[in-house]
This record gives C-alpha cells, structure tokens and sequence, in this order.
C-alpha cells in the first residue's frame, strides 16, 4: 500500500510571489500545514495564499484512498485548507467566496457520509482553531447519524438539517479568525485576553452575515453557542433573544472537544480525558449549575461515549 504522501499531485498551483502550497498540502500533515502558515505570519508576510485547482477532486481521492485512516487525515488537510482559504477572503473581503468552497466541501463530504466516516477525524487533536472546528463537525455529525441509528423517530433530528450540523459545528468559532495572537498563546490567558476572546461570538455572527450565510440556525450557533442555561456565558442575551436546540448542540460539543483534546495550549497543566470522563465531568456540572437542559445533554453524551468506544474497538482490532 502506497503511503498519501506519494500520491500525484493532481491540481496545478498558481505560483505567486514567495509561497505556494502543493508540497505541503500533499504532505498530508495538518501540522506542516499551519506551521508554514504560522512562518509566513511571523516573518510580516500576507497569507495570501492562491490554489487554482479542484478540492473536491482532491477530496474525492482521499475517501477513496485504500488506506482509510491516511485517507481521512488527506480530507481533514483539505478541510484545513479550504478553511484557511476562507479565513484568507475574510482578511481581503472576498467572504462569498471562501464561503462557497468550505459548503461544497461540506456537501461532498455529506454525500460520502457513513456511519463510521467522522470516527477517524477526532484522535489525532491539534492545537490549532481550525482542527477544533473540524472535530466539533465531526463529532455533531456523529451525534446526529447515532441518533438516526438508534433513535430514528426522536425529534432531536428535527432540530435542523444535517448540511447546519456541520456548517454549525465548522463555523462556530469563526470570530477567532482575528484572535490568532491569542489562541497561539502557551501562557494563562489574561483578564484582558478573556475580554477579547468574549467576543468571538458577535465577531463570528458579523462575518458570516457578510460572507451571505442565510440560516438562522447556524447564525445563532455562532453567537450563542458559549451561552448556558442559567444566564451565564457570553454575549449577554436580550429580550426576544432565542437559543437554538441546534446551538445548545454545539455548546455541548463544543465543551467536550475541549475537555478531552490538546486544543487548548494556554491550558498548560490540563489533563487529557476520555469522552466518558469528559461527559460525566459536564453532566456533574450541568446537575450543579443548570448550564445546558439535562435531556439534551444526555443525548449528546451517549452518542459520543458511543463514538469513544468504536474508536477504542479500532484501535484494538
């Protein structure tokens, strides 16, 4: 079996002036990937970065490659670039545009959807946004596709589409496309940093308003997903202000991703946890604090205990 890092490369690159991207995207290492990035940022660059070629054909190979695992890490690559590509038109205005590739991606990755399709995006945890994201649509999706399996009449289906899933779940955190000095930070966070990252949400909202996203279901996951039951999180909310089941989702999702990834690099002393512990950890303080409805809560943390068990059974097999 061939490795990824040998396939052809199959788009042409329109070389411009100091960078371009094809031998880091075949390399298929997320990590490369953003260093180069991170590189180009330090040294006062522009991330202007021009691909002219075909993601979904790339796409296309990677879910078909032999090696399922190799595979599935070349889709999280061309996810990673179509959002960097995307974070890119927000800093020049040309938001539509980014927005229009990271939904064909989205649906080409919908049209390929099976049941352990996502299972493979969430052990390898980066500490990037982008990786975040990804694992947060990963892991929605998958709550959505075990609860169709086991539960195929609950109304938790009906709370949206399964395309708002995953935009939801890729988009939430698109406020910190501004905020890279402080999610690369390794330190504690200051008060001042707090501040800023608080208004991720209103930041996110604006610019996918701008860059012609029309669902209200995945608007409101951006600005509200950081906001919990019992009033508390951010932004504050109005009067006739309405959290969405959907965004309820992604907070929860959210939530977990975190406690259970490295994705937090000023969170120098965490311990990692499983799934399992994550859950119980969030239920404990859920039953303590009213942060999200206990039902919902459960459902989300069956499906992703689930998720945890079939990727240890991978693992072991």
């Amino acid at each position: 079996m061939s490795d990824q890092s040998e396939l052809p490369a199959t788009n042409e690159e329109q070389k411009v002036p100091g960078y371009y991207l094809g031998d880091i995207l075949y390399s298929r290492d997320p990590d490369k990937i953003f260093a180069k990035l991170s590189q180009i940022q330090a040294e006062g660059r522009s991330i202007n970065i021009s691909f002219q070629g075909d993601l979904i054909k790339e796409l296309d190979i990677c879910i078909h490659n032999p090696d399922t695992e190799a595979g599935i890490k070349g889709v999280k690559n061309v996810i990673s670039f179509g959002l960097a590509e995307l974070y890119d038109s927000i800093k020049n205005d040309n938001f539509k545009e980014g927005v229009q590739k990271i939904e064909a991606i989205v649906n080409f990755l919908l049209e390929k959807y099976t049941k352990d399709f996502f299972l493979l995006f969430t052990p390898e945890h980066d500490s990037s946004t982008i990786i975040h994201s990804i694992n947060v649509m990963a892991l929605a999706l998958y709550t959505h596709q075990h609860v169709q399996e086991n539960f195929p009449s609950d109304n938790f289906l009906k709370i949206a589409s399964i395309e708002e899933f995953a935009l939801a779940g890729l988009l939430h955190d698109m406020g910190k496309v501004y905020m890279e000095d402080i999610v690369k930070k390794t330190e504690k966070l200051s008060d001042q940093d707090w501040e800023r990252i608080k208004k991720h949400p209103k930041d996110g909202y604006e610019i996918l308003k701008k860059a012609g996203i029309t669902s209200n279901k995945i608007l409101n996951a951006t600005l509200f997903h950081h906001v919990r039951l019992n009033g508390t999180g951010y932004p504050q909310l109005r009067e006739g202000d309405k959290v969405e089941p959907l965004t309820v989702l992604i907070g929860i999702v959210d939530s977990l991703e975190a406690m259970v990834s490295r994705s937090r690099k000023h969170n120098v002393n965490k311990t990692q946890m499983t799934m399992k512990e994550a859950a119980d950890k969030l239920n404990e303080e859920t039953t303590q604090n009213r942060l999200y409805p206990i039902d919902f809560l459960n459902i989300v943390a069956d499906a992703l205990k689930a998720h945890d068990q079939s990727e240890d059974n991978q693992i072991t097999n």
